[in-house]
């Protein structure tokens, strides 16, 4: 979180983090996200990158279940207002892997590179080519295998 926060006003990445922003707003963003069936919610999710039948599927479940929307809304929320985890967020200790796609849309190759003075501990940066923000979804595969590396690694 503190190296999004310090790229926001040096590089692209406020740009890209406009939603941090919109999140913050009581009760419209949820308005917005789950009208009309979550045709909206649904757009916005293959903006960012995740194909459509997965989008479709997140965005009505969002839609369905109101209270899972504004909780999953609220980690954004917290992520600005609660300086632990956003400005004053202390050095990360434990061995540490972040796995980064070069087509992701809300997070800058600024603010990915950067994450890793925040860590004190062993630190292992990978870049998936081509992969968006969803790399869980879209390279369950590979990322289970740099996981398993890296615990393998890190015992």
């Amino acid at each position: 979180p503190r190296a999004l926060a310090q790229t926001l006003l040096t590089s692209k990445q406020l740009l890209l983090s406009w939603y941090l922003l919109f999140f913050q707003i009581p009760r419209l963003p949820e308005w917005l996200l789950t009208r009309n069936k979550a045709q909206l919610g649904s757009r916005w999710l293959r903006k960012l990158g995740l194909e459509d039948r997965t989008a479709t599927k997140y965005a009505r479940a969002f839609a369905n279940d109101r209270a899972l929307m504004t909780g999953a809304l609220n980690w954004y929320r917290a992520l600005l207002l609660d300086a632990p985890y956003g400005w004053a967020a202390k050095p990360v200790i434990p061995a540490t892997l972040y796995v980064w796609g070069t087509a992701d849309s809300t997070v800058s190759a600024k603010a990915a590179c950067l994450t890793a003075k925040g860590v004190v501990g062993a630190y292992t940066f990978h870049r998936l080519e081509e992969a968006t923000h969803w790399i869980p979804e879209q390279h369950p595969q590979e990322l289970a295998e740099l996981i398993l590396q890296h615990v393998r690694t890190h015992k």
